[in-house]
Order: structure tokens, then C-alpha cells, then sequence
């Protein structure tokens, strides 16, 4: 008699463990219970008999069958899809489909945290004012969602330039580049410039913007247009601490843009900061437009011209042979502004290049000299440019002040 026991135990064991190395291809009308239903019909045992075999306590599987257990035990969840012939994966997609609608509200709740958390430097976000609460999940995902104008905040992924965030984990900094980047390209795509780019026209431009330095409120601005016609985007965005990008240079539609920033809240690291990213479109677009953005003032290890590009804008704008002949009379206001008069440019480019120099020559106080009172602040320049964009509630409210303002279009 035991040895009839025993192989019958021995023919359950079998069949019991034997669906163990298959999966159950989930139906759409498939759940918990009618699996386990069909599972120990097909077994022929009762539901006594599959908590014994299970090591599961009947109070805790009658609620997961159910789909009202407020909380699963892994290793009830472990054990249990291994008696039903699921994955893990498949366990918890057929249970959270079976509960109660404020259940699947909170954990979707908590993947939207989790989501938010790790795809936004929430501290950062908020130390810039553009979201005031970052313990709440519903407010985070209203702003951002609102200010890209996304159906779905998992819909941030998707937006604008990919490859240069491609690292499965990212710091605070790279998470603030990303959003920086993010918000621009949706400027540029939407902006959307009309003209095609001409490298040629570029060339013959350039040596016509420099005079544009002398004027301080519209100077920029006449150089931003006269970009924009042929085929060169350029807007401005706020500097951002955590990140110390002082420019960018990306490739939208296959066309060259270019961002500016208020890096050091000086007039001519503005104007340096153009000629440098201009330096990069003329003789590094092909490489850029392969990852789709650059990030000036980061390092990048696949432009090997960002010190040509600073040799450019300061050899453009005033170079090393003009600071040595201004130099015995920096202090001489009226020297300075005939000789920078005579370089097309704006007096202040003398003392930062000095000044800078300084610096070059291990001066550390040097932008404590009195000369940097001389260098104009970039607010005058940039108030047709500001459009104040982590501020507004959406970016197409910036957009459509660029195109009609700035862009004439």
C-alpha cells in the first residue's frame, strides 16, 4: 500500500514540476485564478492539495487569485509562477491587470516617480525654479509635460538629440545637459529655419560681423538674423550652474545650430562664445552631426579642435599680436577705444583678452583688476533674445516669440 502512495506522489511530483521548463503564452482573457484553476484541474489535485505542494498558506493565495492582496510576497510570487508555468514578468503583468483600479493607480503612480527620478535631476530642476515641488510626482509630470507639449511624460525619452545621452546611467549634471539639449532642439526643430545652409555664404560673412561687436543692443541680434539666412540658427538659452556649458553647437534637419549662453555674464565671452561655435560648424559639422550636438566647455572626445575653435574666436575678434601692441596702454581709455576703433570691435574685447591673458600667466585675481569693470554684462544684448524659457509654461511660447520677433517669420 505505501509503495502505491509513493508512486503515486512520485507520477504527481512529475507532472507537477514537468511545465516548470515551458512557459504559458498569456492570453488577453487570461488571469491568475483561471490559470491556477486549469492547472490543478489538469493535475487533479485540489486547491489544498496545491498549497501543501506550492509551500504557500492558503489566507495569502486566496488574495492573489483574487487580485485583492494590497501587498505580494516575492517568494509567494516566485513560487506560484513557477507552479502555473509563468515568468516572473508574465506573473506580474497578468496580476497587476487584475486590480482593483486605486492599486494600479499607485503603482503607476510609483513608476511614474521612478521614471522621473532617474530621467530629470529633480534638485537641480527645482534650484532653477522650474519645478517647485519635486515630492510631488503629479505637478512634475503636469510642468514637464506642459512645457514640451508631451501626450505622455514617458514621451520625454523620445525628444530630440539621443546619441549624446546614450549611457545607461547618468549623474545630475548629465541629467541637466540632457534637458538643456532636449529643450533646444525642440526650439530648433519647431523654429524649423526655411534656408538652406551654405558654408560658402558663411565664409564671405564672416569677416562682415565683427564691426557688429561695437554695437552693444543690436549688434547681436543683426548677426543673428543674417545667420539665420543663410541656413545658421542661433538662439539663446540660460546658463545653467550644474552643467557650465558656455555653448553648443547641434545639427537639426541637417542644418547647423548654434546656442548661446550667458556663461560668465560678460559681453565678450557672448561674441566669443558665436565665433567659436561658428569655427565648429565651418570645420566640424560632419563629426558633430554624427551624435548631433556639441557641448562647448565639456569635455569631448571626438572634437579635437575646441582649442582651434578658442584660437579662432580670438584670433577673429582681437588677436594675441593686437593685445601686445595695445598693451602698454590698456590703462589709456582713449588709446583703447582708437585702436579697437581701428579693429572694428568693441573697446571691451582689449581688457578681456588682457585680462585673460593674465589669467593664462597664472595671475589668479586677475578679473579682480578694475579693467574688468570696463567689460560690459550681456543683458543689453540678449533682450531681444531672452526669451526667458524655463520660465514660460511651454516652449512654444518662446517659439513663436523667435520666429516672430527675432526670425521675421
Amino acid at each position: 500500500m505505501s509503495d502505491s502512495k509513493d508512486s503515486d506522489f512520485s507520477d504527481l511530483f512529475r507532472r507537477l514540476v514537468q511545465p516548470a521548463n515551458q512557459t504559458i503564452q498569456p492570453e488577453d482573457d487570461n488571469t491568475i485564478k483561471k490559470i491556477f484553476d486549469e492547472r490543478i484541474k489538469d493535475l487533479g489535485i485540489t486547491i489544498n492539495n496545491a498549497v501543501e505542494l506550492i509551500g504557500i498558506e492558503h489566507k495569502s493565495l486566496i488574495p492573489i487569485l483574487d487580485g485583492t492582496a494590497k501587498r505580494v510576497d516575492l517568494v509567494n510570487a516566485i513560487k506560484l509562477s513557477h507552479f502555473l508555468g509563468l515568468t516572473i514578468e508574465d506573473f506580474a503583468a497578468l496580476y497587476t491587470g487584475q486590480l482593483e483600479a486605486s492599486v494600479i493607480g499607485q503603482i503607476e503612480r510609483a513608476k511614474k516617480g521612478s521614471y522621473l527620478s532617474t530621467s530629470l535631476d529633480l534638485k537641480g530642476l527645482k534650484s532653477e525654479n522650474f519645478v517647485k515641488n519635486i515630492n510631488s510626482v503629479e505637478s512634475i509630470e503636469e510642468r514637464v509635460n506642459t512645457f514640451f507639449g508631451l501626450n505622455s511624460i514617458y514621451d520625454y525619452s523620445d525628444i530630440g538629440v539621443k546619441s549624446a545621452f546614450s549611457r545607461s546611467k547618468r549623474d545630475s549634471n548629465a541629467l541637466m545637459r540632457e534637458f538643456w539639449v532636449k529643450s533646444a532642439s525642440i526650439q530648433f526643430r519647431n523654429i524649423s529655419n526655411p534656408y538652406e545652409y551654405d558654408r560658402q555664404e558663411l565664409i564671405e560673412l564672416l569677416p562682415k560681423i565683427r564691426p557688429y561687436t561695437q554695437d552693444i543692443e543690436t549688434g547681436l541680434l543683426t548677426v543673428i538674423k543674417a545667420l539665420y539666412r543663410i541656413g545658421v540658427t542661433v538662439i539663446y538659452q540660460p546658463y545653467l550652474k550644474a552643467i557650465q556649458v558656455r555653448g553648443a553647437t547641434m545639427v537639426i534637419n541637417g542644418k547647423p545650430c548654434i546656442v548661446l549662453t550667458d556663461y560668465l555674464n560678460r559681453y565678450t565671452t557672448l561674441w566669443h562664445t558665436l565665433i567659436h561655435e561658428l569655427h565648429h560648424v565651418l570645420y566640424d559639422l560632419e563629426e558633430i552631426q554624427k551624435r548631433q550636438v556639441h557641448l562647448s566647455g565639456q569635455p569631448d572626445l571626438f572634437l579635437v579642435n575646441e582649442n582651434k575653435a578658442d584660437e579662432f574666436a580670438r584670433q577673429y575678434l582681437f588677436s594675441i599680436e593686437r593685445s601686445k601692441q595695445i598693451l602698454p596702454f590698456i590703462n589709456d581709455e582713449v588709446v583703447v577705444k582708437r585702436f579697437t576703433d581701428s579693429a572694428q570691435v568693441h573697446p571691451s574685447f582689449a581688457y578681456a583678452y588682457y585680462l585673460y591673458d593674465l589669467t593664462q600667466m597664472g595671475y589668479a585675481n586677475a578679473w579682480g583688476n578694475k579693467l574688468a569693470k570696463k567689460i560690459p554684462v550681456c543683458q543689453a544684448s540678449l533682450s531681444l533674445l531672452n526669451t526667458r524659457a524655463f520660465e514660460k509654461d511651454t516652449l512654444k511660447e518662446s517659439i513663436e516669440y523667435l520666429k516672430r520677433v527675432v526670425f521675421n517669420v
